[in-house]
């Protein structure tokens, strides 16, 4: 007898958000396998998806004992058994249609990815949606979520989708093996989704934990440091190659400002600041927790 296989698998890694189960509500494809890898998760949330999982039979569950989005990553595409690999977050949720057009993007190229939208419902909401906003889809930009590729294209990318030793920032590494291979990236600007409003702490913090993945990628020899986020090999070169960069910080401020205001272009230098932070705290704890 032969076996079926879905043709589309939704991947969702997720610690303890209860926010997963509008995510998977918005799944509007009913053949589509959705993996939920449980990140570490506590045991009471464990349960929670298991009874989704009981209403939902296209919900399939891996779980990882420990934190690490990448490893978390890693696992659902290693075990999904979808011919097209399609990465969510589980505090995102799709457009109608937004699945269909990802997959159909994907006919002539290695990856497609589609448009996040973070929805604001106060000052600060609005202000980090702004600036989450300008980071524009292009071809070098197939961060999650909303990126879709075929399982095969892991022949194209090394051998592995997303690192296991990067607990952040998993996504800008699998991005910088993406250009240095020439792959092709469509950006689909109809396939839509949408972030929950998020608050400036919140975003801070994913700042700071965004800062001590890229110094854990970079230590391990996966990531190649970048002038846009800083950082190098060693601990010196990296703080002279920081020193140079704040030079820069007028030019940058206005370059946003020209587009986008700035009041966002002092938020998102703050933000980099955090970044940083988060960057030199992973050197003095030699190379960060995972």
């Amino acid at each position: 007898m032969r076996t079926s296989y879905p043709k589309i698998s939704i991947v969702i890694p997720v610690a303890n958000d209860h926010l997963i189960v509008r995510c998977i509500k918005s799944v509007d494809m009913g053949d589509a396998e959705i993996v939920v890898v449980l990140n570490g998760a506590s045991l009471e949330f464990d349960q929670y998806i298991q009874n989704l999982q009981e209403r939902d039979k296209r919900i399939v569950i891996y779980r990882l004992p420990y934190r690490g989005i990448g490893a978390a990553r890693e696992l659902g595409c290693q075990k999904a058994k979808g011919e097209y690999l399609i990465m969510m977050d589980s505090d995102c949720e799709f457009e109608q249609d937004c699945i269909k057009k990802l997959v159909t993007g994907l006919k002539n190229v290695d990856f497609s990815k589609g448009d996040v939208i973070y929805r604001a419902n106060s000052f600060e909401t609005k202000l980090v949606a702004k600036a989450r906003g300008t980071h524009s889809s292009s071809v070098q930009n197939v961060y999650t979520p909303l990126l879709a590729f075929k399982k095969s294209v892991i022949d194209k990318i090394g051998g592995y989708y997303f690192s296991t030793k990067i607990p952040w920032t998993e996504d800008h590494e699998l991005a910088q093996r993406v250009v240095r291979r020439n792959l092709r990236v469509a950006v689909i600007a109809s396939a839509i989704g949408y972030h929950k409003p998020t608050t400036i702490k919140n975003d801070l913090s994913s700042a700071f934990n965004y800062g001590i993945g890229y110094n854990i990628g970079i230590r391990s020899n996966l990531t190649r440091p970048s002038f846009l986020y800083g950082g190098a090999h060693s601990l010196i070169a990296s703080l002279f190659y920081d020193l140079y960069r704040t030079t820069r910080i007028p030019h940058y401020i206005k370059s946003i400002s020209q587009e986008f205001g700035i009041l966002t272009a002092l938020y998102m230098t703050l933000w980099m600041c955090v970044f940083s932070f988060g960057y030199y705290l992973g050197y003095l704890e030699g190379g960060g927790k995972q």
